[in-house]
């Protein structure tokens, strides 16, 4: 009697697991390989794709096992997307191949990325092996739009402007998203510059890291004018390469100025922050004049004598590299050469450049050169060398020393231009 109670359990257990294992294969079919059973897997399953967001569509036919095509589907709350944007997507064809669903085989046709007052982005691509190929297209893109796509961009956050028929292709595997293509910048912005009408080649590549994006490639101008304060530059191929540092990248830049009368030809190479700097123009004009025509947009007569030392020439090649291509605005000149301040002066009525060299903490020591036009159209040039002791905290005492070119320096003239302003003085800070 035990023995057959015992074989009688045993055929019983038996049945439960036969039963158990047919609904579990009968459910495992349902969801794989129809096409309701298949909705059922494939509305979390996309869910996790798109970082949680909300997932609908018209129609789904097929199964997961031979594939299944969605058509009409429409995403909100994409992780990786701004979060007012929509995905909309014409076509989504998925095959399951195992259970993690980035091995997955995915392609999708038209689909649409739409941002308020944008025109859409319109992509195809696919999904193998944990690689996602995509090629995206769009009339018009705010540089601004980008920069949603990538907070942590935010050391580029200086840059603005719209782009214009750009077509990308993105091949991201695991953390790296590279961008190949052609874009046009309609007007860019950087700092104080604007770069008009360029058409450019990039292939960019991008990877988080522990507070920002890294961003590392190449960027190929064809052609585009880069326009500063006072020169318009017609830009010929010209090539910035980005390594470690994106904001020191390697420079080939060519290009033509033209400022007044004079044409000027550009070509820097090197570093942002160590560039090589050539310079040549029509009318032949000297390398120090040529500086100060493309940051002041002005021809100063006279001033070739009081620059023949060439000392200025080092003074201001990295500084302008920084002024004319990156909208810098001249405050990393002293640092570059020794000198502790550069600042230009354009008024209507006068123009003029001064340098100062902090000699020691307490020393300083200030040199100017100033074009004045006085009410009787007649032209003054003033030479300053001048210095400052601090005594205390609070109290500086100065001496200024002023140099008439010519015959300026005798003295009073005709003209009424006057004597040197020689002057000693002294300046209390007061606390309050």
């Amino acid at each position: 009697m035990g023995r057959f109670a015992s074989s009688h359990r045993k055929h019983v257990l038996w049945a439960i697991f036969a039963a158990v294992f047919v609904t579990v294969a009968g459910v495992a079919l349902s969801l794989l390989g129809t096409g309701p059973g298949a909705g059922v897997i494939a509305r979390p399953s996309i869910s996790v794709l798109t970082g949680g967001g909300d997932t609908t569509w018209e129609t789904i036919r097929g199964n997961l096992l031979k594939g299944v095509t969605i058509t009409n589907m429409e995403v909100r709350r994409v992780s990786f997307l701004p979060e007012e944007a929509v995905l909309r997507v014409g076509e989504l064809h998925l095959k399951a191949s195992s259970a993690d669903v980035f091995s997955w085989q995915m392609c999708f046709l038209n689909a649409r990325i739409l941002l308020p007052d944008a025109d859409p982005l319109v992509a195809d691509g696919r999904l193998e092996e944990g690689r996602w190929v995509v090629n995206i297209h769009t009339r018009t893109l705010a540089i601004r739009r980008i920069l949603e796509f990538f907070p942590g961009l935010a050391h580029v956050s200086r840059v603005s402007g719209d782009l214009e028929a750009v077509e990308l292709s993105i091949d991201a595997f695991e953390e790296e998203i590279r961008l190949a293509g052609t874009l046009r910048v309609k007007s860019g912005r950087y700092g104080d510059n604007l770069l008009e009408d360029a058409d450019l080649h990039i292939d960019l590549i991008l990877a988080p890291g522990a507070s920002r994006w890294s961003l590392r490639g190449k960027v190929v101008i064809l052609s585009g004018d880069l326009v500063t304060l006072h020169a318009r530059t017609r830009l010929a191929r010209s090539q910035i390469t980005i390594g470690q540092d994106p904001l020191d990248p390697e420079l080939d830049i060519n290009g033509r100025a033209r400022v007044g009368k004079t044409s000027v030809d550009i070509k820097v190479t090197g570093t942002r922050r160590d560039p090589v700097l050539s310079l040549t123009s029509d009318p032949p004009r000297s390398r120090e004049e040529l500086l100060l025509l493309l940051t002041t947009g002005k021809a100063w007569g006279g001033v070739d004598g009081a620059l023949d030392t060439g000392k200025m020439t080092p003074q201001m090649s990295a500084d302008l590299v920084d002024y004319f291509l990156f909208g810098g605005a001249g405050r990393r000149l002293g640092r570059v050469v020794g000198l502790d301040r550069i600042s230009v002066n354009m008024d209507p009525q006068s123009q003029g450049i001064s340098l100062r060299k902090d000699v020691t903490g307490a020393l300083g020591i200030d040199y100017g050169l100033e074009r004045e036009l006085k009410e009787d159209q007649t032209v003054r040039y003033r030479h300053r060398l001048s210095g400052e002791y601090d005594l205390t905290d609070r109290l500086t005492i100065g001496l200024q020393k002023e140099l008439l070119p010519g015959s300026q320096a005798a003295g009073p003239d005709e003209t009424g231009i006057g004597r040197p302003d020689d002057r000693f003085y002294w300046r209390y800070r007061q606390a309050f």
